[in-house]
């Protein structure tokens, strides 16, 4: 992949107009996710995000998935280095044991983050970010409603072209 990513040719003034990226903090957490973005103005760009895991774990079985799109606001034209972000996120969480369904539950979340993309030999792209996000569960099964605050933060790797 890294070897097709070099291959190709952009120049470093032209922005991306597809980046595609892997959010390395999913893969610790038994999780696969994959995020593409596209610029829609000179210093604006949107992205959709889907992500599948496993929260369970000894004799309880399930799938969590969640869906996600952002904003990202840039400094540059270009769309790398410094930009802001606004992200809402849409998840499902359905869990089991032998015998017996445990149930789901849906929560959404919204962030706002502030990262910095670097961009290796025009195609390679690393981006940290760091923000602050509120988590809401949604009542079910006899689950009262929740909302927590809290910390974000990501690692992305990807390629642009």
């Amino acid at each position: 992949m890294i070897v097709a990513l070099l291959a190709t040719t952009a120049h470093a003034d032209e922005r991306p107009q597809l980046v595609v990226s892997v959010p390395l903090f999913a893969l610790a957490s038994r999780a696969v996710a994959i995020e593409g973005e596209r610029p829609v103005a000179s210093r604006l760009s949107v992205s959709l995000a889907t992500g599948v895991r496993d929260p369970a774990g000894g004799d309880f079985g399930g799938y969590a998935l969640a869906v996600g799109a952002a904003i990202r606001g840039w400094r540059r034209t270009d769309q790398r280095g410094a930009h802001l972000a606004l992200r809402l996120e849409g998840n499902t969480i359905h869990l089991r044991r032998p015998g017996m369904d445990l149930g789901t539950a849906y929560g959404l979340t919204t962030s706002l983050t502030i990262g910095y993309r670097f961009v290796i030999k025009d195609h390679l792209t690393i981006t940290p970010d760091i923000g602050y996000g509120l988590d809401i569960d949604f009542a079910h099964g006899g689950i009262p409603s929740h909302r927590r605050r809290t910390p974000v933060y990501g690692l992305s790797v990807g390629g642009c072209w």
